[in-house]
């Protein structure tokens, strides 16, 4: 349980923390966290990603108020170099690899709060540039304007461009930060 706590406050306050990061420095406001220690199981491994149950995670999460739910599923990190599991979000829950890398939280809120998609190619993977604010079209219209963003190509689908080159939702092995233009999109859904 003290292994728990410390894994949440790091991942709210530490140094790859939500509250660490733009758009959400000055959020403490704006943004509540709590913490549920449960032993029950639930979650499963399934194509090497991390998925959890969620009509079972729902119901142990109504005691306290939340729009967004973290499922922290404790993994050694030995065990995740020789057979890594990926960490993953649907609608508003996401299920966190411990021994994944701090940033992965940022990045599945990324996902769950601002409904940015993933900004590396995945193969088989086509969606219209509507689907997504953070992916656009070739030349980029939807933020050609917008000082310091970009236009790189691939943003789920090769097809596809982003604002950055390398952000959190592309690589967060690589980068700190959403990019200038993911961090407005996310300011604009914090203060909406």
């Amino acid at each position: 349980k003290e292994d728990f706590l410390g894994d949440v406050l790091d991942y709210v306050n530490g140094t790859y923390g939500i509250l660490s990061l733009k758009p959400f420095l000055d959020s403490n406001k704006k943004l509540n966290f709590y913490a549920i220690f449960t032993d029950k199981t639930v979650c499963t491994i399934e194509d090497n990603t991390l998925v959890c149950d969620d009509e079972t995670v729902k119901r142990i999460s109504l005691s306290c108020p939340n729009d967004y739910i973290y499922v922290l599923g404790a993994r050694n990190n030995f065990l995740n170099f020789i057979n890594p599991i990926r960490s993953s979000s649907y609608i508003n829950l996401a299920s966190i690899n411990t021994a994944d890398h701090r940033l992965v939280v940022a990045h599945e809120f990324g996902h769950i709060f601002g409904r940015l998609a993933d900004e590396y190619v995945e193969e088989g993977l086509d969606f219209s540039s509507n689907t997504y604010k953070n992916c656009d079209l070739e030349g980029c219209p939807k933020w050609k304007n917008f000082i310091g963003a970009g236009c790189f190509r691939g943003c789920g689908s090769i097809s596809l461009y982003r604002s950055t080159d390398t952000g959190i939702m592309k690589n967060y092995f690589e980068s700190e930060t959403y990019g200038e233009y993911n961090q407005w999109l996310l300011n604009n859904t914090l203060y909406r």
